[in-house]
């Protein structure tokens, strides 16, 4: 109990560390800018010029322009080489999203994985090019920061009293890590093996290309805040730089999104002679739009458009490739605009009002209309917070609330105080929403929005910064209880408290519907009722693993019309789902949803073991890991042995004295003592191998009478069984379950098969499942090879009738020699940071009572 506790708040310390520094940043910000008001810093921000912002705005286009070819040479390294056009408008709208809303709070790196995917990228690749991307960032910062610290420190190194005699030791310091990277790449030139783990150097080209291209966009990112500075701020770019990058980093460190507040608290003490001046805020305040907002709504607005394009009859077959590229990721950018468009809302009801257009306003709107304008457009703000998370959720519900909530939003921001700015924001954000209907589909209410640790840091977040705005802009206000009651023309911070109080309301409505709503118990072991069910369904299924939920082993998690369900032990915090769900076709995605969802409610791991259909977990946010192959020989025409037959050769059998027999279901009751007396003896002589596992069946009576069973006499006597598994349609046969004496002919595992695909083959079924086998030439880093290196004990129990081959690859070539076609299959889980302990579940499952004492966590680690 002590230790989930533990687990639980290590989870929740990321958000809550990041709403602490925030917190942090803002009574910085407020100490540092104690000399300036909020009319003072509205006018520096309109002193700016619009050539200034102009010229901003293209260096802003040149960064991320940098970017893209940044991306284009990662995949490169990847392996996988993309053209410029396949790479640009992934690569901006990744970047304007992640830089803006960071990966922390939303949606981690699957945003990369959809954007990458569906261009042939592998899951490995991927992660490659990420590693590519954080590799590079590093050395291109140290590279860049340290030829600033030796040409020119910033102002406040100097403060700092390090142990050096000049600060430019310092900048040399730095400069030691890019030059490592560049001499390892020329003296690496083979694959480093870590563990099981296979790492590839880039060539020195590459590396210096990477380091290069960092250093260049940092620099064009520092340079577009440097011309929005006013003249006299008295610093020369390299000065400003070392500041700058040092703030940067602060703030990508503290996990705020996108650094806000951090990176302009940490500058503004680094440059404390420019923290007094307005201009300085002033630019600060349009950095932040320039770089981050406005990239923001242009990728949204760019994945609308593209939406639009798609319905065009005329162009969809030309732009089908790239639409599945980003319509995964559909569901992450909306709801960050949303999240954006809430926070617009909630920080405009607490800022004051242009006097010139309140005096316009007030001729045409009655008080009350504009008061109530106020406290609406913070409640409207949180509230569309709490529908970003049902559009994270690909809601219907959620993406109609949305835009009424934008179009309510933007009506009410002229109401306020004629914030035109404010209200066409909101509506471009409604443009890019609207055509993306056909991507929010699920039906389900938004009472089923569960609320992870990074989202109520989320709604903490937005709420800290409207109450440091609010404090901000009425300093000089004497606060007093009789401002709830004083509905002046020009009383600003009057409404400016009954907004804040309208957000917290909001904010506690939603919690206290949560708060209220009854605690969902883990679903427990299937009722004989339910085990009923389950079994017509999986009769039904083309897929004979759905026979596994017959067992009872496992908990079942049903559609809501109990057609479909999911079968899924727990094991830790990892929610395993075994293959694919089973059921009708249309409502499998919505059944994945529902146990991504259960899993979120409980804090868990969801994980999807063995599964065919990719398409499904993608939209889920999970990534995929190859971790075997599927063995499925054609029954109508399948290689033996060398030579090419149109069935199985049914007298291997005979030739070692020795004969078949498929049992019905209604008659294997009858046999059960003989079949136990095989069972026990395959055991004792096999003490180490467990007679249960997660994905394969163990003697139970009961279980076993729900199927055939291939039989196999010598002299009468029952030498042989295995259970016999049929899908639906006669599409599909395996065998689990399959048992041998000791005392059996030598050999009798391949006639054995032999002679039940003959079988099939005169029942009229398609195909025979030999089950799972680990990936051909396994390499690092898989899930596979993790497994290979828990030891070949356990390996074996995780693939189909590996307890009878001394090794993973005997097993693999045993099943070759019925020349069946291969099939992947594969593990979805949230990303690779994840896997190590994931397949230690899973190996905990398989072999119970072993993988978790003799898994060593460190042999799956990167």
């Amino acid at each position: 109990m002590s230790r989930a506790w533990t687990s639980a708040w290590k989870r929740r310390l990321g958000p809550l560390l990041g709403v602490v520094l925030f917190a942090f940043a803002i009574g910085v910000l407020h100490h540092v800018a104690r000399g300036t008001d909020f009319p003072s810093l509205r006018e520096s921000i309109r002193a700016i010029s619009w050539l200034t912002i102009g010229a901003a705005v293209a260096l802003t286009g040149a960064g991320y322009l940098v970017l893209t070819l940044y991306d284009q040479l990662a995949c490169r390294h990847a392996g996988h080489p993309l053209p410029w056009r396949r790479v640009a408008m992934g690569s901006f709208i990744g970047h304007a999203f992640t830089h803006t809303l960071g990966n922390a709070l939303l949606v981690g790196g699957s945003v990369r994985y959809r954007l990458y995917s569906a261009s042939g990228l592998s899951a490995v690749e991927i992660a490659l090019v990420i590693a590519f991307c954080f590799v590079g960032f590093w050395v291109g910062f140290l590279a860049l920061a340290g030829m600033v610290f030796v040409i020119e420190p910033p102002p406040l190194v100097a403060s700092l009293h390090l142990p050096f005699a000049s600060a430019r030791v310092l900048g040399g310091l730095f400069l030691i890590v890019p030059g490592a990277w560049l001499i390892a790449s020329i003296a690496l030139r083979r694959p480093l093996t870590i563990k099981g783990w296979s790492l590839r150097m880039p060539t020195p080209a590459m590396s210096a290309a990477q380091i290069a291209l960092g250093a260049i966009e940092m620099s064009l990112r520092g340079l577009v805040l440097y011309i929005l500075l006013p003249a006299d701020i008295g610093l020369s770019y390299p000065a400003f730089l070392g500041a700058y990058l040092l703030a940067m980093v602060a703030g990508k460190i503290s996990q705020v999104p996108g650094g806000l507040g951090v990176l302009e608290g940490v500058f503004l003490v680094l440059v404390p002679a420019a923290a007094s001046s307005p201009a300085t805020l002033g630019a600060l305040a349009v950095y932040r739009g320039v770089y981050y907002l406005v990239p923001l709504m242009a990728a949204a607005l760019m994945l609308g458009c593209f939406e639009l394009s798609t319905r065009a009859e005329n162009v969809r077959g030309a732009v089908a490739g790239i639409g599945s590229r980003f319509g995964l990721a559909v569901r992450h950018i909306m709801a960050a605009c949303a999240v954006l468009a809430g926070a617009t809302l909630v920080l405009g009801s607490v800022l004051p009002s242009d006097p010139a257009r309140a005096q316009q306003l007030a001729l045409w709107v009655p008080p009350m209309i504009s008061e109530s304008a106020h406290a609406l457009c913070g409640a409207l703000g949180m509230a569309l917070l709490f529908a970003a998370r049902g559009l994270q959720r690909k809601l219907l519900a959620a993406w109609r609330l949305s835009a009424l909530l934008l179009v309510a939003g933007a009506a009410l921001s002229l109401l306020r105080g004629f914030a035109w700015e404010e209200a066409a924001a909101l509506l471009l954000l409604l443009t890019a929403l609207l055509p993306c209907r056909r991507d929010f589909h699920r039906g389900i209410g938004l009472g089923s929005v569960e609320f992870i640790p990074g989202w109520i840091a989320c709604f903490a977040l937005v709420l800290l910064a409207a109450a440091g705005c609010g404090a901000f802009a009425y300093k000089h206000v004497e606060w007093s209880a009789q401002l709830w009651t004083t509905f002046a023309p020009g009383d600003d911070a009057a409404r400016a408290l009954r907004a804040f109080a309208a957000a917290l309301a909001a904010t506690a409505a939603v919690a206290c519907a949560r708060a209220f709503k009854p605690d969902e118990q883990p679903i427990p072991p299937p009722s004989a009722a339910e085990l009923e069910r389950a079994a017509r369904i999986a009769h039904a299924s083309p897929d004979t693993l759905a026979n596994l939920a017959l067992l009872g082993d496992k908990q079942l998690l049903f559609s809501e019309d109990g057609e479909a369900f999911v079968m899924y032990r727990v094991e830790g915090r990892s929610y395993v789902a075994l293959g694919d769900p089973v059921g009708p076709p249309e409502q499998r995605l919505e059944l994945a949803w529902r146990f991504r969802e259960l899993c979120d409610h409980h804090d868990g791991r969801p994980v999807f073991y063995q599964v065919r259909e990719c398409s499904l977990y993608a939209d889920l946010g999970l990534s995929p890991v190859a971790i075997g192959d599927e063995a499925r020989v054609p029954l109508a025409f399948h290689r033996i042995g060398g030579s090419l037959a149109s069935v199985a050769k049914p007298g291997r059998l005979e030739e070692i004295g020795c004969a078949l027999e498929v049992v019905p279901p209604e008659l294997t009751l009858a046999l059960l003592p003989e079949l136990k007396r095989v069972a026990d003896a395959w055991i004792a002589a096999h003490p180490r191998q467990a007679d249960d596992g997660f994905a394969h069946g163990h003697f139970d009576p009961s279980w076993l009478a729900r199927f055939p069973t291939a039989v196999v006499r010598q002299a009468g006597v029952i030498v042989a069984f295995a259970s016999v598994w049929t899908a639906s349609a006669r599409t599909e046969l395996s065998l689990d379950l399959v048992r041998i004496a000791p005392d059996a002919p030598q050999g009798l595992l391949a006639p054995l098969f032999d002679a039940v695909m003959a079988w099939g083959h005169a029942e009229g079924f398609t195909w025979f499942s030999l089950g799972m086998a680990p990936l051909r030439g396994v390499s690092a880093p898989t899930a596979t090879g993790a497994l290979a290196m828990t030891g070949a004990r356990l390996g074996r129990r995780v693939f189909a009738h590996g307890e009878h081959f001394a090794s993973l690859a005997a097993l693999r070539s045993f099943m070759e020699t019925f020349h069946p076609v291969w099939e992947p299959r594969y593990l979805f889980s949230r990303g690779d940071l994840q896997l190590p302990r994931v397949i230690h579940d899973i190996v905990a499952l398989a072999a119970p009572g072993q993988g978790a004492q003799s898994l060593p966590l460190e042999a799956a680690s990167a």
